[in-house]
């Protein structure tokens, strides 16, 4: 497998609390990047809360965010959890994990969906090297 192959990241922000929402004082999500760990071509791949005309509700931010023009001012860390073998079809996979799009903190939240994220991306078995997660 070569060397550079881009990196899988899970990725933390810091999120300021809000009453009645964000019992979690981090957002999460997954990256993808150089193996260098570089902000230069790093994207982001993350669900949000968006104010919708049904109220807020749960998305996957498509497309996903480039965070190639520098780390947000509340990006706390990202961790490598991988090397990924075939980007496109990552993002495939990632795009493919169910969003609840209604439910509470306590039921669906970015956390949760990170973790069923990375476990769709295990199982499929295509996306990222063997030696991951």
């Amino acid at each position: 497998m070569a060397r550079n192959k881009p990196r899988l990241y899970v990725v933390c922000f810091f999120r300021a609390p809000r009453p009645g929402g964000n019992p979690d004082p981090y957002h999460w999500g997954l990256a993808s990047g150089p193996p260098n760990g570089a902000m230069d071509g790093m994207v982001l791949y993350h669900v949000r809360n968006i104010p919708t005309a049904n109220g807020v509700q749960w998305q996957l931010e498509v497309p996903a965010r480039d965070l190639s023009t520098g780390p947000t001012p509340g990006m706390l860390t990202f961790t490598t959890v991988a090397k990924i073998i075939d980007l496109a079809h990552l993002e495939q996979v990632m795009s493919s994990v169910p969003v609840n799009a209604n439910a509470a903190w306590n039921v669906f939240n970015c956390q949760i969906w990170v973790e069923q994220a990375l476990a769709t991306i295990v199982a499929d078995g295509g996306c990222v090297g063997t030696n991951a997660i």
